[in-house]
């Protein structure tokens, strides 16, 4: 992972809300994290748990449509700040930043 981690501008972990989802890890937005990559992730459990160790830079979104583009649009805007992208895709649909 540290050897392409410089491609992305952000990570995404959603996770629905299901009995089995409460036995995963959240070991995915702690290895980004670490990577200095912040960190989109459901408001469920496990990713939940993290706001008790108080990382920067992991943020909580509900499992609805509308909240995660709102976030994501967010960071690609602040993306857009940093290295003047004026694109860039979500579920392969490219969105103008600037709009």
């Amino acid at each position: 992972m540290t050897k392409i981690a410089h491609n992305f501008d952000i990570g995404l972990a959603p996770l629905v809300d299901k009995s089995f989802s409460k036995n995963k890890s959240y070991l995915k937005c702690l290895e980004l994290n670490k990577l200095g990559i912040p960190v989109i992730c459901s408001n469920v459990l496990p990713y939940t748990e993290l706001k008790e160790l108080n990382i920067s830079n992991v943020y909580f979104s509900d499992n609805l449509v509308e909240e995660w583009s709102k976030i994501i649009k967010h960071y690609a805007k602040q993306s857009v700040k940093e290295d003047n992208t004026k694109f860039f895709a979500v579920n392969e649909e490219v969105v103008n930043c600037e709009a």
